[in-house]
């Protein structure tokens, strides 16, 4: 029975996620857009972080309870790890396959180089958490600098794409929506990480006797990471 529940609660969890990004994400461009915050600048911050709201609610879970047990994130790092490869392989591949996707050239000469990039750099830090085995605040600042780095790449070299329809919505409803947001996803990221251990220790690490950190890191690779991909 109590396994029966953690599965709900994962389920749950997972629609609280993808709901409550969903509404951050139109109330805070609803509020931006009243505001008269230009829509590109909506597209690259409020929009970007919405679409990842639910992959980092869950890491950030995660990280703060394994340093309160003083144990490794191996649900956080599955999770993000999972996520870009459910995306890449998963979502991509069956999208691709009920209906031809179209690239732009300008796509792939840009993005796709710059994700190769990103991948070795990856690769090449991950060689040094092999050692320390941490993602330090040098690493860090790094991959955040990166990040910013291709954000101002995509605001310089494809604006007109960045532009996206906004659906005004009342400001009153627009706040009670973005504080309902910010509490689904809140909740729903404490609520998958603690199923998510339960699974791993209950199913994988008692019934088939695989070591906690490796039950861990691939219920972060398999199940929360295809959970946080599908929006």
């Amino acid at each position: 029975m109590e396994l029966f529940l953690n599965i709900i609660g994962l389920i749950f969890g997972f629609i609280l996620l993808i709901k409550g990004a969903d509404f951050f994400v139109d109330s805070s461009s609803s509020i931006a857009k009243k505001l008269k915050v230009p829509t590109l600048i909506i597209g690259l911050t409020l929009v970007a972080f919405g679409t990842s709201l639910p992959e980092l609610a869950v890491s950030f879970s995660a990280s703060l309870a394994a340093k309160a047990a003083n144990t490794t994130a191996d649900i956080a790092m599955g999770n993000i790890i999972g996520s870009n490869i459910a995306n890449l392989t998963l979502i991509l591949g069956a999208s691709a396959v009920m209906m031809p996707i179209a690239v732009k050239k300008s796509m792939i000469k840009r993005e796709f180089p710059f994700l190769i990039v990103i991948t070795v750099l990856i690769a090449v830090l991950g060689y040094f958490f092999q050692s320390d085995q941490q993602i330090t605040q040098l690493e860090a600042v790094i991959l955040l600098i990166c990040f910013i780095g291709y954000m101002y790449m995509m605001f310089k070299t494809d604006k007109e794409n960045l532009i996206e329809d906004i659906h005004i919505i009342d400001t009153k409803k627009a706040i009670i929506l973005l504080i309902v947001g910010l509490i689904g996803v809140t909740l729903g990221g404490i609520l998958v990480t603690q199923t998510a251990e339960y699974l791993s220790i209950k199913v994988l690490t008692q019934s088939f006797g695989v070591n906690q950190s490796d039950a861990q890191a691939f219920i972060g690779l398999s199940i929360v990471a295809l959970g946080t991909s599908l929006p």
